[in-house]
């Protein structure tokens, strides 16, 4: 579920998953195998994630995905969508 993701990412801590397309450009957000059909390699990279849990959660990392979090609030989306809203108005008004 992409809202529990969120809400996880929000504590700042890493989180380990199944492939979650939506954040593939973010490896240091969530740490995902790489394959969509196959979570095999799920276990190995759950274990290699505990035991270098020190690197994960370094603290630089742990204020970047509560940054994101924030950055992605429900409030915030409907701050965006109003705003490119209100662009294509102008633009309409402009043609």
């Amino acid at each position: 579920n992409y809202h529990k993701v969120m809400e996880y990412l929000s504590t700042g801590k890493v989180i380990v998953s199944n492939n979650i397309s939506t954040y593939s450009e973010y490896p240091d957000l969530i740490r995902m195998i790489p394959e969509r059909t196959n979570n095999e390699a799920l276990p190995g990279l759950f274990k290699e994630t505990i035991s270098n849990l020190g690197k994960w959660n370094a603290e630089a990392l742990v204020k970047e995905r509560r940054s994101f979090a924030h950055n992605n609030t429900y409030s915030r989306q409907l701050e965006r969508i109003s705003r490119y809203i209100c662009q294509l108005k102008q633009k309409s008004r402009i043609l």
